[in-house]
């Protein structure tokens, strides 16, 4: 299977100035901003030394069963005539537990005259992923309101008017970058030159006819795998563009699985009958539900959570189906229509 490794193989030796940016390298900052930068990273490195820092530090004790991948895309990119003098500024990481909020983001620069705004998603802590649900019933999310400032704040920041730029993210990353892209300042958005969602959920409100939107909706491309559930949560932003994927079900949300062809990800038609089927199933549910009742429903799923002891997403991941079940069943406050509702939901994911 062609995936994000063997594009940079094949691109390694490739400019961008022979091979145009794209959604490929778009999903390359997006995967590797997901990695832990607190303890090595130095504002202005280019990917090559920060590649070789990394070659030489034990690796983390993480749960993140990509981490290995992620390492390896690294030292690809860092060794390459494509990316390895690409450099990384302006990293961010802001998590407050008040807030719920858990943002982090960085710029990276290609040359003197083009700069990618990453966001990064969710971090994979209970806080993190619940900050994701947060969004079925508040709107703008802390997390939203800060990426707008930190959009604005580079994009201002940089005086030459010939600098472009291009906005990227996945998941929760693709949202911010959505809903910062769309609120930015006017002089600002005249600077992006193209936005890019992965994967990204939608919103509560309908963005489609904001004035911000409609002003950059040329370039704004929300790419979703072929079985995809995440991007099309709540109202969806701009026509979505189907990836072909391997993998099975919601398990595509990883960007590992989406396909690659030399000149970027590999299209299909249309998203598949799962991705409908579900999609349509989860919307009914949300649709259903006052915002009060959302916040109830988030808040006592997320509290079981916690008193089962699961801190992290892979906790999920590795749990039987059935013992997943039983947790969300003694969710005694949601009411049974919601806990029948809730497990079926579930169930459809983890199948």
């Amino acid at each position: 299977m062609d995936n994000i490794l063997t594009y940079v193989k094949y691109k390694a030796d490739v400019s961008l100035k022979a091979s145009p940016f794209n959604a490929a390298d778009a999903m390359v900052f997006a995967i590797l901003i997901g990695m832990d930068f607190d303890d090595r990273f130095r504002d202005g490195m280019t990917m090559r030394e920060l590649a070789e820092l990394y070659s030489n530090v034990p690796n983390p004790d993480s749960k993140d069963d990509r981490y290995d991948e992620k390492e390896h895309l690294l030292f690809m990119v860092g060794n390459s005539v494509r990316y390895g003098d690409v450099i990384m500024s302006d990293f961010v990481k802001d998590i407050n537990y008040d807030e719920e909020k858990t943002f982090y983001a960085a710029t990276f620069s290609f040359g003197k005259s083009f700069k990618l705004i990453t966001f990064r998603g969710t971090d994979g802590s209970l806080i993190s992923w619940k900050e994701n649900f947060d969004t079925l019933f508040k709107y703008p999310t802390p997390g939203q309101l800060e990426a707008k400032e930190y959009l604005e704040k580079i994009v201002k920041s940089v005086k030459n008017p010939f600098v472009k730029f291009a906005v990227t993210g996945h998941s929760k990353g693709g949202n911010l970058a959505c809903y910062s892209s769309v609120f930015a300042d006017v002089k600002v958005q005249k600077r992006l030159k193209e936005i890019i969602l992965l994967d990204a959920p939608g919103f509560i409100e309908d963005l489609n006819e904001e004035p911000g939107f409609l002003r950059i909706k040329d370039r704004m491309h929300p790419y979703v795998p072929e079985s995809c559930v995440i991007g099309k949560l709540m109202t969806e932003v701009g026509d979505l563009l189907p990836v072909k994927c391997e993998g099975k079900g919601i398990f595509q949300h990883d960007m590992f699985w989406w396909r690659t062809v030399g000149t970027g990800v590999e299209r299909v038609e249309d998203t598949n009958a799962f991705s409908r089927r579900l999609s349509e199933k989860i919307n009914r549910w949300i649709d259903s539900q006052p915002l009060e009742e959302r916040k109830e429903t988030v808040d006592e799923l997320f509290d079981v959570f916690k008193k089962n002891g699961i801190l992290h997403f892979a906790d999920l991941e590795h749990m039987e189906i059935k013992k997943l079940l039983g947790i969300i069943m003694s969710a005694t406050r949601l009411s049974s229509e919601n806990r029948r509702l809730l497990g079926i939901i579930f169930k459809e994911l983890w199948s």
